[in-house]
């Protein structure tokens, strides 16, 4: 586990754009990629919805679904890349089955 020392270090390089694109995509492919930036302003603004009130479960649960469905399309996105056969995966949420919040 890092310390906090590690932390804010992790966390500055980032902030400083020292994993870049060029970084990501040494990693990654870029089609897969690409998807990463719409996945982080999702959770940014889930991140200022969820600070501005109070929520019920169900209320959060409904800003969340397209989070979770957003994700699931990348996870089958890098499979389908890698080769691996497609999943049914409508969401990463148990709670979500794609069409309706429970």
């Amino acid at each position: 586990m890092p310390d906090g020392v590690s932390l804010m270090r992790l966390d500055r390089d980032a902030q400083s754009g020292h994993h870049d694109t060029k970084d990501r995509q040494l990693l990654t492919p870029p089609e897969v990629a690409e998807k990463i930036p719409r996945l982080d302003r999702e959770v940014d603004r889930l991140l200022d919805l969820a600070i501005a009130r109070r929520w019920t479960r169900a209320e959060f649960r409904q800003e969340r679904a397209p989070l979770g469905r957003m994700a699931a399309e990348y996870l089958r996105h890098a499979r389908r890349l890698a080769g691996l056969p497609d999943i049914d995966l409508p969401s990463i949420w148990a709670w979500d089955n794609g069409d309706r919040v429970k």
